[in-house]
């Protein structure tokens, strides 16, 4: 540039303004701050001094004329030669904060994401989760949830879990018949449950959590929780020979068997649903139950009157093709359980009876009978809970060995339910 002094003058808007020759111009009040026309006639406001602690000169653009102002053009001058001054390189520091700009959107587009939707879906997708259990999160989001699905994580506070947890609780949401305790019970767990996986599994690009808090803790620090009572209910004596009778006059008979079954083997409601024909080992004389609740694997062996049942089953099987022994039509080829079954069998006896009641009953049995409880928990598949006892972890019980007390277990159930009563079901 030229630096005679016809290029050194007071810049302004009028100057700018008029000025139409190609070349550059210093600020006569402030040294640095320059003022130029291009060949493409673009005029153009910037600075250019010395960086200090370096024998570096640097040149930065402001902004053009007209759309930059010189009062504007003028105070941005100042501030980027102070820097330059310092030995600061706005130049870096531009990049630094275009850095945390940037990071700063992708975290509000991180934020922007977990709605409780995208969370369930991608806790559904990442965790080993049993069929009862993704079933179970997907019906309390449709029954207690669905208002909050497109809801950021992040918007829902500790005072949102606590009315819609009592909401549930006193039966104020959901469809007719449903919420209560339990109901809010188990809501507020799946939720926590997405919440501790959004803690440990999103973060924003400098490492800390999106979801900073667990709003669900709320009911731990007010002890809202509802104190529930166990259930205790199961078939008695009296009840049984009903019971059994409505079974008979089941059309289905598949679903007759496998209420049946479970009386018979104490299993949970997935245990026997999911029962295959290639885990049944009939010369073998036992079964396998692979996929249940407490994740431990465990056999138990086929009694004269559950082989009467896999016979049934197996006589009647009309598609080689479906493993399950007790079949059934639907996306799921094999026996899902509705009330409808149960009020099917209820409505007769009138007794009311859940899938449970069958275990505690088949358990119950076998403990008035005098059979070891050892015994009755391998049969029921139950955990110990005495990690201590060292004996216990060298118990080994075999499958042979189950087979006395389970036929006893069974033929005691089986004298109940068909001896001879006076009571009879109702019309159907």
């Amino acid at each position: 540039m030229n630096q005679n002094a016809e290029n050194i003058r007071p810049l302004t808007d009028h100057f700018a303004e008029n000025t139409t020759a190609v070349g550059e111009w210093r600020d006569k009040k402030l040294p640095g701050f320059r003022f130029k026309v291009t060949a493409a006639g673009n005029k153009v406001w910037f600075v250019e001094n010395l960086l200090a602690g370096t024998r570096k000169s640097v040149t930065l653009t402001i902004g053009r004329w007209p759309a930059v102002k010189v009062d504007e053009a003028r105070l941005k001058a100042i501030r980027l030669l102070s820097e330059l001054r310092q030995g600061i390189d706005p130049r870096l520091e531009q990049k630094r904060r275009q850095k945390i700009q940037e990071a700063e959107w992708a975290a509000e587009k991180q934020v922007q994401k977990l709605t409780l939707s995208s969370v369930l879906t991608d806790y559904l997708n990442r965790k080993n989760l049993k069929e009862g259990t993704i079933d179970n999160y997907r019906s309390v989001a449709n029954a207690y949830l669905s208002d909050w699905m497109n809801r950021l994580l992040t918007g829902i506070t500790k005072d949102d879990v606590e009315s819609r947890f009592n909401q549930i609780t006193n039966r104020e949401i959901g469809s007719a018949g449903k919420g209560g305790p339990g109901a809010a019970n188990n809501t507020m767990r799946v939720l926590r449950a997405l919440f501790t996986f959004a803690q440990e599994m999103y973060e924003m690009p400098d490492g800390t959590p999106v979801v900073l808090y667990n709003p669900v803790k709320r009911l731990n620090q007010l002890n809202s929780w509802n104190k529930l009572k166990r259930r205790q209910t199961m078939l008695s004596e009296i009840d049984l020979p009903l019971w059994y009778q409505a079974l008979c006059n089941l059309e289905d008979k598949a679903m007759a068997d496998y209420f049946l079954f479970v009386l018979l083997t104490g299993l949970r409601k997935n245990e026997a649903a999911r029962l295959k024909w290639d885990d049944v080992h009939t010369k073998r004389g036992y079964f396998e139950i692979l996929n249940t609740k407490n994740k431990l694997e465990f056999a138990l062996p086929i009694t004269d009157r559950l082989k009467e049942i896999l016979d049934r089953r197996a006589k009647a099987r009309k598609d080689k093709a479906n493993p399950y022994v007790f079949a059934a039509d639907g996306k799921t080829g094999r026996f899902d359980l509705r009330g409808t079954h149960f009020k099917l069998i209820s409505d007769q006896t009138k007794v009311p009876f859940g899938l449970h009641d069958l275990r505690r009953t088949y358990l119950t049995q076998g403990f008035l009978m005098g059979q070891d409880l050892e015994m009755l928990k391998k049969l029921a598949n139950h955990k110990s809970n005495d990690s201590e006892d060292v004996t216990k972890g060298y118990l080994i019980v075999k499958v042979n060995d189950m087979k006395e007390p389970m036929e006893k277990v069974g033929d005691r159930l089986w004298d109940m339910m068909t001896r001879k009563t006076k009571r009879k079901i109702a019309a159907s």
